[in-house]
C-alpha cells in the first residue's frame, strides 16, 4: 500500500521526477552518487580518488548535486563531506538497480 502511495505521488508530481532525474543525467554524476551510496560520507579529494576523475570536474558535479538537494554537506575545516541524504538513498538505489536490470 505504501508503495502505491509513493507512486501515486510521483503521478501527481511528474516535475519533481524530471528535476530529479536530470540532475543525475551525467556520467560522472551517478559515479559520485553510486560512490557516496557505497562508502557514505566523502570530501571531493576522496570522491575524486575513487572514480579516477579531477577535484575540479568532481567539485563541480558534487555542487550541482548539491544545489539540486540529491546530496549534503558537512563542513569540518579544511574540508566539506557530502553523502546522500538518506531519504535519497533509497530512492537513487532503486532507481540504479532498476536501470541495470532492464
Amino acid at each position: 500500500m505504501d508503495n502505491q502511495k509513493k507512486t501515486k505521488e510521483y503521478l501527481l508530481h511528474p516535475y519533481k521526477v524530471w528535476t530529479k532525474i536530470d540532475s543525475i543525467k551525467s556520467r560522472i554524476k551517478v559515479k559520485i552518487l553510486c560512490m557516496l551510496i557505497e562508502c557514505g560520507e566523502l570530501n571531493v579529494g576522496d570522491i575524486s580518488d575513487r572514480i579516477a576523475e579531477s577535484q575540479s570536474c568532481v567539485s563541480q558535479a558534487v555542487l550541482a548535486l548539491y544545489a539540486d538537494d540529491i546530496v549534503e554537506r558537512r563542513e569540518e575545516h579544511p574540508f566539506r563531506y557530502y553523502s546522500v541524504s538518506d531519504c535519497n538513498k533509497k530512492d537513487l538505489s532503486s532507481i540504479f538497480n532498476n536501470l541495470i536490470n532492464l
